[in-house]
């Protein structure tokens, strides 16, 4: 896909991110996923999760991913001497799927520590938030939290409104 339009969501539903860094989030998302990102885990969802997420990050986090989201759309990476796309490229959001990839190959290869860390930062973001909702653990073949001791989980209800039932403990039991 590489009509620039990937989610629609208004800046009333969001807190910390825009609606275009939203749509940036998803381009970056699909390329560091893969094309059958928004069948697993509907973008809007990706998108207000992420944007949930940021109430729990520094300000300074905060602020330095929407930087880093608007300096990918507006090909700052490109004007501050990185040379990752040519200017022909247009913006990251109107590119092709395997385009887009190419600029994230480039920034994990790059000579730049600089460059790595931006990649992995958004790699970090991107990949703990798809693969932290339920919808990708099918994908995954994951059931969810398994121990042999169900006593572990009593009281500790890792998500609080997990559906999947739990074992009693027997009183008498080890618990």
């Amino acid at each position: 896909m590489a009509t620039g339009h990937y989610v629609d969501v208004g800046s009333s539903e969001l807190t910390h991110l825009s609606p275009r860094s939203a749509q940036v989030l998803c381009a970056l998302g699909e390329a560091f996923i893969g094309a059958d990102f928004r069948q697993i885990v509907p973008f809007r969802r990706f998108v207000l999760d992420v944007d949930d997420l940021m109430n729990y990050q520094k300000t300074e986090t905060r602020e330095d991913l929407k930087t880093g989201l608007n300096a990918v759309q507006s090909m700052l990476l490109r004007w501050i001497g990185l040379g990752l796309f040519p200017p022909e490229w247009g913006r990251y959001t109107h590119l092709s799927l395997e385009k887009r990839q190419d600029i994230l190959r480039r920034l994990q290869e790059g000579d730049s520590s600089n460059q790595r860390q931006f990649y992995m930062g958004f790699n970090n973001l991107i990949c703990s938030s798809f693969y932290g909702d339920p919808a990708s653990w099918t994908e995954l073949q994951y059931e969810g939290v398994s121990v042999d001791d169900q006593c572990v989980l009593q009281g500790h209800r890792w998500r609080p409104d997990d559906a999947r039932p739990v074992e009693k403990c027997d009183p008498a039991g080890p618990c």
